[in-house]
């Protein structure tokens, strides 16, 4: 129980609705769990406290407070709580409102335990808020204390999946009719957030318009998004340099892609006219970005984790005994080369005397017949094993596809991690830079005929990325952190597998037959 607010417990307001416990504190009041007993349903029960100085004060708040729950009443969108029954126990004396009872949790709850979301959850987010924001516009509706307490995150069918409730529309300023009266928490409390309120509400301007809330919402954006708040102060003139310091921040972050930050810097802009019109124009700046096909608030698919790298296996390495496509010459070895007919005489002789003359003249029968020939000379291993032109063929295919199919991976490796760059998906990056450490010096082994080591090309390429990040800095910019990991993977694997690359082996020349002269 909430303290004094506990005392309701147990209760029964105007004998329909039986209040159970308290479920949580708004900004005007508490939350209960209660029972419509007439419908025989669970609902959430709001009962509005507010302090008012006299009587009179409290009879306007009261007529003020019926006349903007009717018109919340009659919102009807997936993006907003709904808004049963409103009305005054005149017994206790308490004014309340009957809403839906939504299964989860607020943003604000949800950041404080795990940090901000993914960055399609939070587009997902922003844009269903947005859209629900925009149907209390479009009847005149302002919100006035757009904050993360007040965007209810309820759990859809799967883990990843939320749908955005924009709670206490039932407290806004109903601009179309009144827009000099005074907000109806004015007594007792602030009616706005300081830390996610509008320019033009922290300098006490009575007047506002839907660009108040695309203001909050955007700071709402920008803590999602960055991790910190736009500003923190709530005086106005400390408030706007540190509006202004965030903004210039925007484009020293590369995670933010130029069209999400050209958002935020019009939403968070200082004069409401420099912002969107509205949460509807908003929404509408918004949807391209969002990555998933269905934009449907009522299944709110873009909240799925989205840009999730598959898993690329390499190929297996083959045998040694195949044919590279990319070698100077084949691995197999060369066949024996053909005795000589006749052998030259032995003797020395200096380096630079020229060998005598054969004689190449016919030779008579009788010598011929009087040649005693010697044993014929038997076929080396390496030609009596060497492959068909058949097998020779098909073994240079096959490896030309197999290197073919590895510098594609390769490539891939290098596209996929600049993908994630810019639709700032650190999955995607990650992804990249892991393939791209295995697959340099795959590729570059299999182009040099894979005569080098790739074990050796493969821990240089994985300290040729640890160098980089020291080389740059985790902080430095993304796009010279990659070129410069993926120019010292290229240059690391390729000196290695230089160094390391084996000599062809060459085949030793098979027996010579020397003919005895007669």
């Amino acid at each position: 129980m909430y303290g004094i607010e506990g005392l309701l417990a147990g209760r029964t307001l105007v004998d329909r609705y039986r209040v159970e416990e308290v479920i949580g504190r708004g900004g005007m009041g508490a939350v209960y769990l209660a029972t419509d007993q007439r419908l025989g349903r669970q609902v959430a029960v709001k009962v509005i406290a507010v302090a008012a100085p006299d009587p009179q004060s409290h009879a306007r708040l009261r007529a003020r407070f019926h006349r903007e729950a009717r018109a919340a009443a009659g919102l009807h969108h997936p993006n907003i709580v709904a808004v049963y029954d409103f009305g005054t126990d005149t017994l206790l004396d308490l004014d309340f409102l009957v809403m839906e009872l939504l299964r989860g949790e607020d943003l604000a709850t949800r950041m404080g335990r795990e940090g901000p979301p993914a960055l399609p959850v939070t587009l997902s987010i922003l844009y269903q808020a947005a859209r629900g924001l925009a149907a209390g516009h479009r009847t005149g509706l302002v919100h006035r204390d757009v904050k993360p307490g007040n965007l209810f995150l309820q759990s859809g069918d799967r883990p990843e999946e939320v749908q955005v409730r924009v709670l206490d529309f039932g407290i806004a300023e109903v601009t179309a009719d009144d827009q000099t009266l005074t907000h109806l928490t004015v007594y007792g409390r602030s009616p706005f957030s300081p830390a996610y309120a509008s320019p033009e509400q922290l300098r006490g301007e009575a007047c506002v318009t839907p660009a108040t809330d695309v203001f909050s919402l955007a700071a709402v954006g920008y803590h999602l998004l960055t991790g910190e708040r736009a500003f923190t102060s709530g005086d106005p003139e400390r408030m706007a340099a540190e509006l202004s310091s965030a903004l210039a921040s925007l484009p020293r972050r590369p995670m933010l892609r130029p069209p999400l930050r050209e958002i935020l810097q019009r939403g968070l802009a200082h004069r409401a006219e420099d912002r969107f019109r509205d949460a509807g124009a908003l929404a509408e700046a918004l949807a391209p970005l969002l990555t998933a096909p269905d934009r449907s608030t009522a299944q709110p698919d873009a909240t799925r984790w989205v840009g999730d790298p598959q898993e690329k296996q390499a190929p297996k390495l083959e045998p040694k005994r195949r044919f590279s496509f990319f070698s100077r010459q084949s691995s197999a070895p060369a066949p024996p080369r053909p005795a000589a007919a006749y052998a030259e005489p032995t003797g020395t002789r200096t380096a630079f005397e020229p060998p005598p003359p054969r004689n190449l003249s016919p030779r008579p029968a009788a010598a011929e017949a009087m040649r005693t020939p010697g044993p014929a000379p038997a076929p080396s291993p390496a030609a009596a094993h060497r492959p068909g032109w058949l097998r020779r063929a098909g073994a240079a295919v096959w490896s030309f596809c197999v290197t073919t199919v590895v510098v594609g991976l390769f490539m891939g490796a290098w596209a996929l991690a600049l993908t994630g760059l810019e639709s700032s998906d650190p999955a995607l990056i990650l992804g990249g830079i892991a393939g791209s450490i295995a697959l340099t010096p795959l590729a570059v082994h299999r182009v040099m005929g894979r005569r080098g080591s790739y074990r050796l090309a493969l821990l240089g390429s994985i300290a040729a990325s640890v160098a980089s990040l020291f080389l740059v800095g985790p902080n430095g910019e993304a796009q010279l952190l990659l070129a410069t990991m993926f120019g010292l993977q290229l240059v690391t694997a390729l000196v290695i597998v230089r160094l390391t690359r084996r000599a062809e082996p060459r085949p030793a020349p098979g027996p010579q037959h020397t003919p005895i002269r007669a």
